[in-house]
């Protein structure tokens, strides 16, 4: 199929684009200080042009566009407009272009032609529509989470549409997505987005990445399972668009799908008291008053877009839970979670940092 650029009103743009606003949850990661016009025109820009000229896969694996991920995460840090640039111009030169979808998607067909990559410039096209229509609850709330667009009664089970299983699949890619577009109030990361227990899932994301991930011998492997902990960071931002049914399901579905994830790394032992004596030594070589000032600032120049995504999420965590004592997960059944503590955050950034500057993997 012809590679296209799409055309758009410039109000369309603009409504789908609009200048972030503020996060809809107290839980919700705050922004940084650092914001600027020029910061501002570099991000509408990059998101307008990356929703006009790129798939949402970068290759033909079926691999993830991550433009915007990183754009808006170097924008909530408080990052200059000529970084944003910068890390734009790197990440789109391996990009694919959009292609002329073989018909338009309605409600008709909708169902028929669900992830097939041919066809996302219509799916885009119609959530777009929809979007502008409903507003994020009632999109959710109807293509996410009713029966309708999840299971049909006399269908094949292969031919069912599975939308909330989709939304949580590929390591949460489709989540973090919508997540961004609801954290920062922009309608177009929503519409792109929807392509494709209670909030201690966020100790659980932290320790099946982290402690999950590291051995005595070999450290930490920050590998892709970090979508764990960087998809778990939206989960304030959406609730509140969500009716409490569709909350409930939105906690269980995504906690099942990290224990999942963690099932099929091969059931990677939790040595908590381990990992915690073995690092540490992380948390008295910290030669600035605040480290994660410091972890933040080397965050936003690396190379690697994840970097910046892992630990603007650490440290928020931190913020959140960072004085949490020991013991206060004594009364689990995880063996040895007598030993965890708000430090946690603070011990994997460090690991995670470390890991990272080997080069720019994963």
């Amino acid at each position: 199929m012809a590679a296209v650029q799409q055309t758009y009103p410039d109000s369309k743009l603009d409504a789908l684009f609009p200048c972030p606003s503020s996060t809809p949850n107290i839980l919700s990661p705050p922004r940084y200080p650092g914001f600027s016009p020029e910061a501002v025109a570099a991000l509408t820009r990059v998101m307008k042009e990356n929703y006009t000229k790129y798939h949402i896969f970068f290759n033909y694996k079926r691999l993830h566009n991550h433009i915007t991920h990183r754009a808006l995460a170097l924008y909530a840090m408080g990052a200059r407009g000529s970084l944003i640039e910068h890390f734009y111009k790197e990440d789109s030169a391996y990009q694919r272009s959009v292609v002329e979808p073989p018909e338009a998607i309605t409600e008709v067909n909708f169902i028929e032609h669900l992830g097939d990559e041919n066809f996302y410039v219509a799916y885009k096209t119609f959530f777009s529509k929809v979007f502008e229509e409903r507003g994020l609850s009632s999109t959710l709330e109807k293509y996410i989470f009713s029966k309708k667009y999840n299971f049909i009664e006399g269908r094949d089970t292969s031919t069912q549409p599975l939308m909330f299983g989709r939304f949580l699949g590929a390591l949460f890619h489709a989540f973090i997505h919508v997540g961004y577009g609801a954290e920062m109030g922009i309608p177009g990361m929503v519409v792109e987005g929807e392509i494709e227990r209670k909030i201690d899932v966020f100790w659980t994301s932290t320790i099946l990445y982290s402690i999950g991930g590291w051995n005595k011998d070999k450290s930490l492997a920050a590998d892709f399972f970090l979508h764990l902990v960087t998809s778990s960071l939206f989960l304030p931002s959406l609730l509140p668009y969500l009716s409490q049914t569709s909350q409930v399901l939105l906690l269980r579905g995504y906690f099942a799908s990290t224990l999942g994830w963690w099932v099929a790394r091969g059931f990677p032992r939790l040595d908590i008291q381990g990992f915690f004596n073995a690092t540490s030594h992380l948390l008295s070589e910290a030669k600035v008053a605040n480290p994660f000032l410091d972890i933040v600032q080397s965050a936003i120049i690396h190379p690697n877009g994840h970097m910046l995504k892992i630990q603007r999420t650490f440290a928020h965590f931190s913020s959140l839970y960072g004085a949490r004592s020991k013991s206060y997960f004594k009364d689990t059944e995880l063996e040895g979670a007598e030993a965890l503590d708000g430090s946690l955050f603070l011990r994997v950034a460090r690991l995670t940092e470390e890991y990272m500057s080997e080069g720019t993997r994963p």
